[in-house]
C-alpha cells in the first residue's frame, strides 16, 4: 500500500510539476498540442464513424457537434488558434454552415492580457518602462484582438495622442508549434479524406509569421499609404495613421491615434452626417484599386479595421461643387487600420485577374477558359462564379426556383461536392497562391457592403478598376461597348432591386433584400443545383 502511495504521489508530483513548467516556461505549449491532439483524433472518429448514408438524416447534428469541439479548441487555446477559427468562418462557401454559425462571433474581442504582461513586452522591446516612453498610458486597452490589444497613450515630446499596439507575450513562443499542429492537421485530414488541403500551407505560414512582425505591418502601413497617393479619387478620401519608429518594435507598435466612427455601426455613420453609399463606395474602390492596380492587397478588411472621420478636403470651391451636385452629406474619409497581413501579387497575376474579370464581361468563353487552365482550374464556370462571388453562367439565364430535397440527398450533395472540390483543385502546383488571400479581401469586403444594406453595386465598380488595370489596347471597340452595355445591365438591376426593397420597408415594414442579399439568394439557389452544395442562409456574410 505504501508503494502504492508513493508511486501515485510521485506521478501526481511529476504532473503537477511539468504542468507548471509548461505553464510559465513554455506558454502552455504541451497543454495546448495536446488538446488539439486528442480532439483531432475525436473529430477524425466522428467523421469516419458517423459520415455514412445509413446516417444520412444526422449529418447535421454531426456537423454541429464537430463544429462545437473545433470551436472550443480554438476559444481555449486562443493566440493564432482564433486566426485559425477566423479563417474557418470565411470558409462557408466550402464548409458546412454549422461552421459559420459557431465560428463567425470570433471576429469579436478576444481577452486582453494583464497590465504586467504589457509592462513587460513593452521594456524588453523598447528598454523601458511604458511611462518613461510615454504619457497618461491607459492601463485597460481600447481593443484586444487575437494577436495584440491596443492602449491610448500620449507622446512625452508633443502630448500628441497614439495608439501602442503590444503583442500579447505567449504569442511568440507558441508559434512555430501551433504551425507545426497546423501542418500536422492538414496532412491528417488531406489523407484521411483525400482532399487536397496542405498546398497552400508554406504561404499561409509565411505570412502568418509577418503578421506577428509589428516592424513588417509599419513598414506595409506607409505603403499602402504612398500607394494611395498616385490615385487622384483616393488620396483625398482615404487615410493611414502614421507610424512614430522610435516606439516600434518587432511586438510593440506606436501609431496615430484616430478618433473616428466604426465603420460597421451603420446608425452613428449616419448620425455622423455621412452618406453610407459614399463611405461604402470608397471603401470598394479603395481595395479594388489594391487588387487590380497597386499589386499591394490589405487582407484583413473586417469592420473593424475600417474606421470613418470627416474629410479635410472641405475647401470653398469643393464645398461649392458637393451642394450644387445635391450631395449634402458629411464627405466622409475612410482610415485605413490593421496592416499586418498584406500580400504582393505577381505582375503576372494582377494581369490575368484583370483580364478575368474583363472575359466574364465581355463573355469571352476562350479567355476564360484559357486563364482558368492557367490557373489549374478545371470548371471555368466555377471560377466565374466565385471571383464574382455572385453567380455566373455563361449558356443560360440562373434559375432560382427551390427544389425539395432529402436527408439522402443531403449525404449524396455533400459527397458530390468534395469530389467537385478535389476536381477544382486538380492542380494545386499551379494554382496562384494569391487567390487565397485576395479571395478572403473580397469576401470581406462584400459582406461589409450586404451589412451596410448593399448601397453600392460592388461587382461594377471591381470591374471598372479591373479595366483600368489593364492597357488601353486590351479591350476592342465591339467589346469595350459589350462591356459598357454589361455594366448598364447590371446597373439597371442593382436600382431596381433598389426600389423593389424601398417599397418593401416603405409599404409593408419589411426589411427588403439588397442587392447582395439578393445575389446571396440566388448563389445558393444556384450552387445547390449546379454543384450538389448545401449553402446555409447565412454562408456568404464572410
Amino acid at each position: 500500500m505504501n508503494r502504492l502511495l508513493k508511486g501515485t504521489a510521485l506521478v501526481t508530483g511529476t504532473g503537477l510539476a511539468l504542468y507548471e513548467i509548461d505553464t510559465h516556461f513554455y506558454a502552455r505549449t504541451f497543454q495546448r498540442n495536446l488538446r488539439t491532439i486528442l480532439t483531432g483524433i475525436k473529430i477524425i472518429a466522428d467523421y469516419k464513424l458517423n459520415f455514412t448514408p445509413e446516417k444520412a438524416d444526422k449529418i447535421s447534428n454531426l456537423h454541429t457537434r464537430v463544429a462545437e469541439d473545433l470551436y472550443r479548441v480554438c476559444t481555449t487555446n486562443a493566440g493564432l488558434y482564433i486566426k485559425f477559427g477566423q479563417q474557418i468562418a470565411s470558409m462557408e462557401h466550402m464548409a458546412p454552415p454549422q461552421y459559420n454559425q459557431r465560428f463567425r462571433t470570433l471576429y469579436d474581442n478576444a481577452p486582453a492580457v494583464t497590465w504586467d504582461e504589457v509592462v513587460d513586452v513593452i521594456k524588453k522591446d523598447l528598454g523601458k518602462h511604458p511611462d518613461e516612453l510615454f504619457d497618461n498610458f491607459e492601463q485597460e486597452p481600447i481593443a484586444s484582438a487575437s494577436i495584440a490589444q491596443v492602449h491610448r497613450a500620449r507622446r512625452k515630446d508633443t502630448g500628441e495622442l497614439v495608439a501602442v499596439k503590444v503583442q500579447k507575450p505567449y504569442i511568440r513562443p507558441q508559434l512555430n508549434w501551433d504551425i507545426r499542429t497546423y501542418r500536422l492537421f492538414l496532412r491528417v485530414v488531406e489523407t484521411l479524406f483525400d482532399l487536397p488541403l496542405s498546398w497552400s500551407a508554406d504561404y499561409v505560414e509565411k505570412h502568418m509569421r509577418e503578421e506577428v512582425d509589428f516592424r513588417i505591418e509599419a513598414r506595409n502601413s506607409e505603403r499602402c499609404y504612398k500607394e494611395l497617393l498616385k490615385d487622384n479619387f483616393l488620396k483625398k478620401r482615404v487615410y493611414v495613421p502614421k507610424v512614430y519608429w522610435e516606439t516600434t518594435s518587432e511586438r510593440v507598435m506606436t501609431s496615430e491615434f484616430i478618433d473616428a466612427v466604426r465603420f460597421s455601426d451603420v446608425n452613428k455613420v449616419k448620425d455622423a452626417g455621412f452618406s453610407v453609399k459614399e463611405v461604402m463606395g470608397v471603401t470598394v474602390d479603395l481595395f479594388a484599386h489594391q487588387i487590380f492596380q497597386t499589386r499591394f492587397v490589405h487582407c484583413d478588411p473586417h469592420p473593424g479595421n475600417v474606421l470613418v472621420r470627416p474629410s479635410s478636403n472641405n475647401g470653398f470651391f469643393h464645398s461649392i461643387k458637393r451642394v450644387l451636385t445635391g450631395n449634402t452629406a458629411v464627405e466622409p474619409e475612410v482610415v485605413l487600420l490593421d496592416h499586418g497581413l498584406y500580400i504582393e501579387e505577381s505582375e503576372k497575376f494582377r494581369n490575368q485577374n484583370c483580364n478575368l474579370w474583363k472575359s466574364i464581361f465581355v463573355q469571352d468563353l476562350d479567355a476564360l477558359e484559357k486563364i482558368a487552365i492557367g490557373w489549374g482550374v478545371t470548371d471555368p464556370q466555377l471560377l466565374a462564379s466565385a471571383t464574382l462571388q455572385r453567380p455566373y453562367n455563361a449558356k443560360k439565364a440562373v434559375h432560382i426556383k427551390s427544389e425539395a430535397f432529402n436527408f439522402a440527398d443531403v449525404y449524396e450533395m455533400q459527397v458530390a461536392a468534395k469530389d467537385r472540390l478535389k476536381s477544382y483543385l486538380a492542380n494545386t502546383s499551379i494554382i496562384p497562391l494569391e487567390l487565397i488571400f485576395v479571395g478572403r479581401n473580397m469576401n470581406l469586403v462584400r459582406a461589409n457592403n450586404k451589412a451596410m444594406g448593399s448601397p453600392v453595386n460592388r461587382v461594377n465598380m471591381m470591374a471598372e478598376r479591373a479595366v483600368r488595370g489593364l492597357n488601353s489596347a486590351a479591350l476592342s471597340q465591339w467589346n469595350y461597348w459589350r462591356f459598357r452595355a454589361t455594366l448598364f445591365l447590371m446597373t439597371i438591376g442593382f436600382y431596381l432591386v433598389n426600389v423593389r426593397k424601398f417599397f418593401a420597408q416603405t409599404l409593408f415594414g419589411a426589411k427588403g433584400e439588397g442587392f447582395e442579399d439578393v445575389t446571396d439568394r440566388v448563389m445558393r439557389e444556384n450552387m445547390k443545383k449546379q454543384f450538389g452544395m448545401v449553402v446555409d442562409e447565412t454562408a456568404f456574410n464572410a
